[in-house]
């Protein structure tokens, strides 16, 4: 009988075989990890020219990619770590050689690095490994580091991490390993940055820059030779990460004082960087990698005028002030607008040089507008001319030129924005008009010889341009309310600068005078909103700022009530509804200024310095218009017309009781009543005028059919009688007791009167019902 035949063995199932690659990895990794390391240690420890340790590690090397091959198609994962330890034993055979034995020069060195390179990225790609790569890449990085010693130079040294770099880039571009090119980029800058550190100084920075530079294009190499579809999203954020090293260096080099000498080295440099970034742009990578170079230029100009300022850099700056622009100008970003900044730099430390700064500044403000417009981008010619204005601020011109200069400026924003229909530029050139006001009192003390008045000449001949600007634009402006938006806001600036002189209220007059004109224009064109509402706002505020300021507080206050029936004349007219709460808020405003201000009229109480009836004839006018404005909206605004009604009668009831009170003495304009420690003459006669006031607007209320005038005379009708019954009857004697019970007695007996009888007044539409 036969034996039966063995079954053959299972499969072992996914998982575990998973893990018996996983393990395989792990303890093959770490041989060839040792098998580098035994190697470095063995050369760092050898002294003298050593023949024989250079052909033991360039045998050991070659054998063991020898036996990886051989191993290759049984053992893969074996295979390919003894690949990678080779190759990183490789490279520390050679820089060995030359570095510390001296057996082989530079040149030879650096051949055969670039072949165990290219061997390298043979394997790599032969057996589909990233370890081999990495293993490699470690290896090389480790030997740069172990092998190094305090008399290397640093050429030899950049040159063995250029070419490891080269071959990592190669083959990054060819796999998509971004994970391996990350690695080199984070080695080599960690290598960078630590020997700069120790390194760096007068004789090696711009060796250091180079360097930098260099290997920043190599790190970048996928984003000049890739299209955005053909690379790995990772790869690219690995390789703009690399791009950005070079311009963290030049922001370290321009905080160092010690290096403020070498300007040149750092704009050039920084320069390089700059237009490496716009040649990867024009390759078609992030376009906001161009914007980067420019933030980090900026901020470098920003750290070296503040920091490492040497006055050796005049004229150079301007050179490099124009490349700059220029730079920025091939693409028409904002940022060829923004390096005039650059002049604002300038203009703060080399002010006495300023006809040849202005001169350089407005050849290229010429030139950055011309490209600007034709290519349609406005704004960078209106960013450019608004710096430029801030520019300017910082010399020292005289005066007048310096006036015309920024006229030029800023005629050259609104012809921008005329060109390119643009209006919000107008609204734009706003903060640079701030700015520029803000940088002269910033720079007081070159303006000192000046009156404040006069220094207002700067922002007054920008801010006409401004007005003119919509004036001149007409019909062009369309449904736009920028031009007019524009003109406002430099109408608040223009003010809030002139209430630090003795004009502010002129000025306030001007500017309501040609918000007038502009609002008039407005009109004529096309009463469209809300530009109406804009300039009508700005014209009643600006003229009720002049008159509060030119005018003295009584006869501001009288006019403010005339301005009351103003408002609300034109609105019959215009029917505009800002009209009326304008009239609105200034009757309130009377009211309250007439009640409770007790400086209002502190002047002219005084009977020795002004006759009575001024004081008099102030309350008379402003009641009389609180009068004449119910009147007059009495159809339209039933209810406002009660309000206007209530002001006037308040306004006649303060004027009597001033007017008794200062027969006794002075009330210095305010509404007292102490009823208590007042003289029985002066008591008595608010009881009796309250109840004759009283009675005859109760009488004049039935005649003209005037409803609030009728509750305006039973509310005073009550008051007296509390007034008689709370405070005379306990504190009046005698004749005065006696004339306040019978002065008010007739009056409610005239009053029960008036209230029985049937009147058939004649109506003028003050008793129109208000409509709910």
């Amino acid at each position: 009988m036969s034996a039966p035949l063995p079954s053959p063995p299972s499969e072992p199932s996914p998982a575990r075989r998973e893990l018996t690659s996983i393990s395989v990895w792990f303890f093959a990794g770490i041989g060839a990890v040792l098998l580098v390391l035994a190697a470095i240690v063995t050369f760092r420890s050898s002294g003298g020219v050593s023949w024989l340790g250079a052909a033991i590690g360039l045998g050991a090397g070659a054998a063991l990619i020898a036996i990886g091959e051989l191993l290759g198609a049984k053992y893969p994962i074996t295979a390919k770590t003894l690949d990678g330890a080779g190759i990183g034993i490789l490279y520390a055979t050679l820089y060995s050689m030359h570095a510390r034995w001296g057996v082989v020069p530079l040149t030879v060195a650096f051949a055969a690095m670039i072949v165990v390179t290219i061997a390298a990225v043979y394997l790599a790609i032969r057996r589909d490994s990233l370890f081999i790569a990495v293993l490699g890449l470690l290896g090389g990085f480790a030997s740069a580091y172990l092998l190094a010693s305090n008399g290397d130079y640093p050429l030899p040294v950049f040159a063995y991490l250029l070419a490891l770099n080269v071959g990592i880039a190669a083959l990054a571009v060819r796999k998509g390993w971004w994970l391996l090119s990350a690695l080199g980029i984070v080695l080599t800058a960690v290598y960078e940055w630590g020997w700069a550190q120790k390194a760096l100084n007068f004789n090696s920075l711009l060796l250091v820059a180079v360097i930098f530079a260099v290997f920043a294009a190599v790190g970048t190499l996928p984003l000049w030779h890739s299209r955005r579809d053909d690379c790995p999203r990772e790869y690219r954020w690995v390789a703009i990460a690399a791009a950005h090293l070079p311009l963290l260096f030049a922001i370290y080099i321009a905080w160092q004082p010690n290096y403020s000498a070498f300007y040149n080295v750092l704009f050039a440099f920084l320069l390089v960087v700059d237009a490496g970034l716009l040649g990867i742009v024009w390759r078609g990578g992030p376009k906001w990698l161009h914007a980067a170079g420019g933030v980090a230029t900026l901020i470098v100009f920003i750290i070296w005028f503040r920091i490492s300022f040497t006055p050796e850099a005049w004229p150079a700056l301007l050179i490099w002030a124009v490349l700059f622009i220029v730079l920025y100008l091939i693409r028409v970003t904002p940022f060829a607008g923004l390096m005039f900044g650059i002049f604002i730099g300038i203009g703060i430390h080399e002010p006495e040089h300023w006809a040849a700064m202005v001169l350089t500044m407005f050849i290229m403000l010429g030139i950055v507008f011309f490209v600007a417009v034709k290519r349609g981008k406005p704004l960078v010619a209106a960013i450019a001319i608004g710096v430029s204005c801030i520019a300017l601020m910082t010399l020292h011109p005289p005066l007048w030129t310096l006036v015309a200069l920024h006229a030029i400026l800023f005629a050259e924003i609104f012809v921008v924005a005329w060109i390119s229909e643009w209006h919000v530029l107008a609204v734009l050139a706003v903060p640079f008009l701030v700015a520029m006001v803000i940088t002269t009192y910033w720079r007081g003390e070159a303006w000192s010889q000046y009156s404040a008045v006069t220094l207002l000449l700067i922002a007054a001949i920008p801010y006409l341009l401004f007005v003119a600007y919509p004036l001149a634009l007409g019909a062009r402006a369309k449904t736009s309310v920028a031009p007019y938006t524009a003109a406002a806001l430099a109408s608040l600036v223009l003010f809030i600068i002139a209430r630090t002189t003795v004009l502010a209220g002129w000025v306030a007059l001007v500017e309501s005078v040609l918000m007038a004109v502009l609002l008039w224009r407005a009109l004529k064109l096309e009463p469209r909103e809300p530009r109406v509402t804009l300039l009508l706002a700005l014209v009643l505020a600006f003229s009720d700022i002049a008159i509060a300021s030119l005018l003295p507080k009584p006869w501001a206050v009288t006019v403010f009530a005339l301005g009351v029936v103003v408002m609300v004349w034109l609105f019959l007219r215009l029917r505009h509804p800002l009209l009326l709460l304008w009239a609105t808020g200034l009757a309130a405003f009377v009211f309250f200024r007439l009640a409770f201000d007790a400086d209002l009229f502190g002047v002219i109480w005084r009977i020795d310095h002004y006759p009575v009836r001024i004081y008099v004839a102030v309350y008379a006018v402003c009641a009389a218009a609180m009068f004449v404005a119910a009147f007059l909206i009495r159809f339209e605004q039933p209810l406002l017309q009660r309000v206007f009604s209530i002001a006037c009668l308040f306004e006649f009831w303060f004027l009597l009781n001033l007017l008794i009170a200062n027969c006794y003495h002075s009330s210095n304009g305010a509404v007292v009543f102490d009823f208590v420690t007042s003289q029985q003459a002066e008591s008595v006669r608010y009881t009796i005028w309250w109840a004759v006031i009283a009675t005859a607007l109760l009488i004049v209320s039935f005649l003209i059919r005037w409803p609030a005038a009728r509750g305006a005379a039973l509310s005073l009708l009550i008051a007296a009688i509390l007034k008689c019954f709370l405070i005379d009857l306990s504190h009046l004697t005698g004749p005065y007791l006696n004339a306040s019970l019978i002065g008010l007695g007739l009056s409610l007996a005239v009053v029960g009167v008036v209230l029985q009888r049937r009147w058939v007044g004649k109506s003028y539409g003050l008793d129109v019902p208000v409509r709910t």
